[in-house]
């Protein structure tokens, strides 16, 4: 079985890619506010916009149609991470 950071995302390109292509975005606010934490303590505000995405993202909100085409993907990776936690 291959490593999560190994394993390919939606689009075929391993995870690590994505995580990898990601860090080079967060460079110039790390220099800039001397870190992330710092560049996003300055937001004030979360909106139900935001907080409805962070829900999804961390696995709290599942509101995908059934019949999607990557439906069975999602629930055989949350089966996968449930069973390592339980």
């Amino acid at each position: 079985m291959p490593s999560d950071a190994l394993s390919a995302g939606a689009d075929g390109r391993p995870r690590c890619f994505w995580a990898v292509a990601s860090a080079g975005a967060a460079v110039p606010l790390i220099e800039e506010f001397g870190s992330l934490a710092a560049f996003f303590w300055r937001f004030r505000f979360v909106g139900p916009t935001t907080a409805y995405s962070l829900m999804q993202a961390a696995g709290i909100i599942d509101d995908q149609v059934d019949g999607c085409a990557v439906s069975a993907a999602v629930e055989r990776e949350q089966r996968e991470t449930a069973s390592r936690f339980s």
